[in-house]
């Protein structure tokens, strides 16, 4: 895997580095985010933990992911300044145990024979 750094912005109001980046990961499957954290992270002298990958998109046929990414100072500063369903998509927090939502939905569809059923008992 080979990144190159195409755009690289300094954003001293908020402790943050924004960064455009070209991954190229020949006769390799297109990485994972966890994969380009870790990369990026060792590139840019960056704790894991700092590095919010904001947008990654590879193209069909073509061995390039095109990303851009947020390096901030510390993790504080992250917390302060990211949204929160981006920290919980790098993270996986928020989850219970961690583990990615199974389907089997719920909402107003699941609650909507429940209340049949206490309708018919009055």
């Amino acid at each position: 895997m080979e990144l190159e750094i195409t755009d690289k912005t300094e954003n001293k109001l908020i402790n943050r580095t924004e960064v455009s980046f070209k991954l190229t990961h020949d006769k390799a499957k297109t990485p994972t985010r966890k994969e380009v954290k870790g990369v990026l992270a060792d590139n840019l002298g960056a704790k894991k933990e700092c590095v919010i990958i904001a947008r990654m998109r590879s193209e069909y046929g073509n061995p390039v992911t095109n990303g851009y990414a947020k390096v901030y100072k510390t993790s504080e500063d992250l917390k302060r300044f990211e949204k929160v369903h981006l920290i919980h998509r790098e993270t996986g927090e928020g989850r219970k145990g961690g583990a990615k939502k199974e389907g089997g939905g719920g909402g107003a569809a699941a609650a909507a024979p429940a209340e049949k059923e206490k309708a018919k008992e009055k």
